[in-house]
């Protein structure tokens, strides 16, 4: 795995200083990598969030809706 990309830990993970993971170089580490994207980000100097993707609404959701109920299932398991 690229160090620039960090699979979610959990709440019992590895913290990294937020300054070595940048959005620029999680980006980088994309390139080339995959064929979609979903992009959740935080928009600069708010507190609203956007999702930017290259796949269709219904396909977003579906994926979106699926890492949430994986980040649930392994919240449970604690």
């Amino acid at each position: 795995m690229d160090d620039n990309v960090v699979d979610f830990p959990g709440v019992n993970g590895a913290k990294k200083d937020e300054d070595d993971l940048t959005p620029e170089k999680v980006l980088e580490a994309a390139e080339g990598k995959y064929d979609q994207l979903i992009l959740v980000g935080k928009v600069k100097g708010s507190s609203k969030y956007e999702c930017i993707s290259t796949l269709d609404i219904e396909e977003t959701l579906y994926h979106v809706t699926r890492i949430h109920h994986k980040i649930n299932m392994l919240l449970d398991e604690i």
